[in-house]
């Protein structure tokens, strides 16, 4: 117990630093251990931390060593099992949110706890479940418990290990792994409920129906484990988070609900390596501190990871819809580019397509001594100019001369081929990028004009690479993009859609906030790259 009580008391005295939420759910368990009708079972805890002390790590550089919890492990730990009510000896907590930094060892934790609670909880028939979005994130959790497992009894005379469940004979004990659907829940009694990666969950079906299936059991827990994401208002972790705060700071009332927020203070510079610990607690014992300072690196070169890198890494909340490159950047940029100065340079033109009334696209890029110049057009019916939301927003760029409104209620494809045709007679064309969705009858014109029509589809991981390299241009300076207030408008209602391999591509902020003219231009520059011809210049392809 003795790690137990120094790292609270360490915490207290600023020697181990931690966010402000910590230190709140410090003085609740001491005020809770305090009161007239709880007490803190020391002997179970100690117990418990023996137990899995007996168990082996069995991978990295820790393999074969002492599975033994850290001291915040075991605050984590000791005070979910410890406080108990006098009259009965349950205990006080029923639902606990565990919150960190990616790469603490969160999952290995639960695992350990899991193997505790089935084989030691004190629960008659004790059934442990694991639940995640995907089978295969809560087979992680499930696999590790497995390991630990083995460590101890690594013949399975004890403990029988299948597919999808473990079972262990003397208690009638069993913890099995879950799909993602809520309906393979129903009819299960849990005792330990561990709901993985909760940030992912986009309504609380599966939290709902393990809180259901507990009951009948005298101590049960459920047990949420998350990192940050960037699912926010409205979504189950990011809800559960604010209730948190608001439990902590004594706004709402519910004893039985024991948040572990291991996060930055609000104020805090996610960059300043003394606040790293507050969100990495196993700090310099698991999370290598290089590492951190290599990530804090990548996000500063390569915005594109900005979000992915502060959500994982440091556990902040991010928006999806963050602006991707800031407005300021690209208005450094820009400047009037006259198509006469670069009369019969090589150029690659880019069109997105409106899909029948809505604002349609075409940029043009010309690499030249050095630079690599961006000239846009829109264009948009006149039944949309008049009607849409963004009127008189469209108005103003109209009268810029940076929007060309069509007669009509529909798109005017007429216009976009003799603007075409236009740049071909002053530039050498090596191609026009689309996207192939309604885009047919376009191509087939063009191409009985003789232009060389190429698909160039928006899928994450195909515009992936030209996005890259679009935010290098920009931000090194290599870019230069006719003043527009319609582009930078574009621009400004950008935020970076990424998946969990760093693929991204722009996307816009709500269906109102037009994007037409950057996806345009990175169409073009996409040509470029898949054909770089440009009077021996070089470009770095990411």
């Amino acid at each position: 117990m003795k790690e137990y009580y120094q790292y609270i008391e360490d915490v207290k005295s600023g020697k181990i630093r931690a966010s402000k939420y910590i230190k709140q759910q410090i003085e609740r368990i001491e005020n809770f251990s305090a009161r007239e009708d709880l007490y803190f079972d020391e002997k179970e805890v100690q117990e418990c931390f023996d137990f899995i002390a007996c168990m082996k790590e069995w991978s990295g550089k820790a393999a074969g060593k002492s599975a033994a919890l850290l001291p915040y492990q075991k605050f984590i730990i000791g005070s979910i099992l410890g406080v108990k009510y006098k009259e009965d000896g349950t205990r006080l907590c029923r639902e606990c949110l565990v919150f960190m930094a990616r790469k603490n060892a969160k999952t290995s934790l639960m695992a350990k706890f899991a193997a505790y609670m089935m084989i030691c909880g004190g629960e008659a028939n004790p059934f442990i479940g694991c639940v995640a979005t995907s089978t295969q994130n809560a087979r992680i959790l499930f696999e590790a418990a497995c390991k630990y497992l083995k460590t101890i009894d690594p013949q399975m005379k004890s403990v029988r290990v299948y597919r999808n469940y473990i079972k262990f004979p003397a208690n009638d004990g069993e913890f099995h792994v879950f799909s993602s659907e809520a309906d393979t829940l129903e009819g299960f009694n849990f005792f330990i409920g561990f709901c993985d990666e909760i940030h992912t969950y986009k309504d609380n079906k599966l939290l709902s129906v393990i809180r259901a299936s507990m009951p009948a059991r005298k101590s049960p827990i459920l047990m949420s484990i998350t990192t940050a994401g960037s699912l926010k208002d409205g979504y189950p972790c990011y809800e559960m988070y604010k209730m948190s705060i608001e439990i902590l700071a004594g706004v709402k009332d519910d004893d039985s609900f024991f948040p572990y927020l291991f996060c930055m203070d609000p104020d805090d510079d996610w960059k300043d390596e003394n606040n790293w610990v507050k969100a990495n607690p196993s700090l310099d014992v698991i999370v290598s501190r290089d590492f951190l300072r290599q990530q804090v690196q990548l996000a500063e070169n390569d915005t594109s990871q900005l979000s992915l890198i502060k959500t994982k890494n440091f556990n902040i909340w991010t928006s999806t819809m963050d602006t991707w490159i800031p407005g300021e950047k690209v208005a450094k940029v820009m400047k009037k580019v006259n198509l006469e100065d670069l009369k019969g340079n090589v150029a690659y033109i880019g069109i997105d397509l409106a899909s029948v009334s809505d604002l349609t696209a075409l940029s043009i890029m010309i690499p030249f001594e050095g630079k690599y110049y961006f000239k846009s057009w829109g264009w948009v019916p006149r039944e949309t100019f008049v009607n849409s939301p963004n009127h008189e927003l469209y108005e103003r760029f109209s009268l810029e001369g940076d929007l060309i409104v069509s007669e009509g209620n529909v798109a005017d494809y007429s216009l976009i081929v003799n603007k075409i045709v236009e740049l071909g007679e002053m530039l050498s064309i090596q191609g026009v990028y689309y996207d192939p969705y309604n885009s047919s009858q376009l191509a087939i014109e063009c191409t009985n004009l003789g232009f060389n029509m190429q698909q160039c589809r928006q899928g994450l991981l195909s515009f992936s690479n030209p996005t890259k390299e679009f935010e290098r241009l920009v931000l090194s300076e290599q870019a230069v993009i006719d003043r527009s207030m319609l582009f930078l408008y574009c621009i400004n209602n950008c935020f970076l859609k990424c998946d969990a391999n760093f693929n991204c591509k722009p996307d816009k902020t709500s269906p109102n906030n037009k994007i037409d003219l950057v996806i345009s231009a990175i169409e073009a520059l996409s040509g470029y790259l898949s054909n770089p011809i440009d009077n021996n210049l070089e470009i770095f392809v990411l």
